[in-house]
């Protein structure tokens, strides 16, 4: 967990407007958080093994971001995986 009782956080959005938003709220409220805009940031980020939560846009410059981690994994911890939305609400 992060500093203060918050966690580390990877935040994964490539409008810039959107992730200061969403990292000044973030961070507000005690967590430590990361920015990456593409998937291939996020992946070599130098620090993702050591995020506890992964926030991400799912529609990225490189490739969709609904399972952009599969694999990813450090001891302890799942791996990290994109949400599964099922089916549509009728």
């Amino acid at each position: 967990m992060g500093a203060q009782g918050g966690v580390n956080i990877l935040l994964l959005e490539d409008h810039p407007d959107i992730a200061a938003l969403l990292k000044a709220y973030l961070e507000r409220r005690g967590h430590r958080v990361a920015l990456a805009g593409t998937r291939q940031e996020a992946l070599a980020h130098p620090e993702l093994a050591r995020m506890d939560v992964l926030i991400c846009d799912l529609g990225l410059p490189d490739g969709s971001g609904s399972r952009p981690f599969a694999g990813v994994t450090r001891p302890g911890r799942p791996g990290i995986r994109g949400g599964d939305h099922g089916p549509s609400a009728s």
